[in-house]
């Protein structure tokens, strides 16, 4: 299935290709515009190693990101989709493409295996209050071993508004899944969403900013180990209010974590944990 793997690659990140045959270059940051209001930077961390792909302003870009010992390999994709292109602006639209997509890599996977339908594996993929679908499967050839050098264990891809007039599709590859490393690429993508914002005044005023309530109440209250089997969290605006909860990357028992946090005034009002 590694094949399939960087075939899901190539095909959710056109560019990353490209970008892994050119000269080696490891920039600081990488700026990418994507409409004349929406600009997105890329800051790599210590001991990533980034290769720039393909780049057209107010169009696309993309980047190839590897970890230490390759540890991962994280491609991005950053699309231009405002108003004229409208490829993936409502959430049918984009669930749509993404089945498609991602529906080939998912004949040589475990959970094809394991006769897990393919609709039960997408799960949505909300960060910062933005709509988007995740997909995460496992190489059949390793489900039960060690894959070898520059192969990998699980992919974890998906496609996310991450503004008005942008989108992100990015190809996650790694040997570990629900530990902290993941969970921290899985929120390190999430994070460049820009948040929606809120009314004028409100003091949660966008949706990171109920996030970060909403998780301090989350980590005051349960495991660790529970919290990232549930990340990135989902943030979705309700009228005056934002509702945070985890997602369940595969359908298992067990409740997810919830708050729900007043945008005028901030409060937290209400927090539980599903059964």
């Amino acid at each position: 299935m590694n094949k399939i793997l960087h075939t899901a690659a190539a095909l959710l990140l056109a560019a990353a290709a490209a970008a892994a045959d050119s000269p080696r270059f490891y920039p600081n940051k990488l700026v990418y515009q994507l409409s004349l209001d929406e600009t997105f930077e890329v800051v790599p961390r210590p001991g990533w190693s980034m290769y720039p792909g393909r780049e057209l302003t107010l169009r696309f870009g993309s980047v190839l990101i590897r970890g230490p010992q390759d540890k991962f390999s994280l491609s991005l994709n950053f699309i231009c989709d405002t108003a004229d292109l409208a490829k993936f602006d409502t959430p049918q639209k984009m669930e749509r493409q993404f089945q498609a997509i991602v529906a080939p890599f998912y004949q040589e996977s475990q959970e094809k295996f394991n006769r897990i339908p393919l609709r039960e594996l997408i799960r949505p993929f909300r960060p910062r209050g933005r709509f988007g679908y995740a997909l995460r499967i496992t190489d059949r050839r390793y489900a039960a071993a060690r894959p070898p050098a520059e192969e990998w264990k699980f992919l974890t891809c998906g496609i996310f508004r991450i503004g008005d007039d942008s989108v992100l599709q990015f190809t996650l590859l790694s040997n570990t899944i629900d530990d902290r490393e993941y969970v921290e690429l899985l929120n390190y993508v999430a994070a460049l969403a820009i948040p929606e914002s809120g009314a004028p005044g409100w003091q949660a005023g966008n949706a990171a900013a109920a996030l970060r309530l909403a998780e301090t109440e989350f980590n005051r209250r349960y495991p660790e180990a529970g919290l990232l089997r549930q990340q990135p969290y989902s943030v979705v605006r309700q009228g005056e209010r934002w509702l945070v909860s985890g997602e369940r990357w595969r359908q298992s028992p067990g409740g997810v974590a919830t708050a729900e946090i007043d945008g005028p005034d901030g409060r937290v009002l209400r927090v539980v944990h599903g059964k």
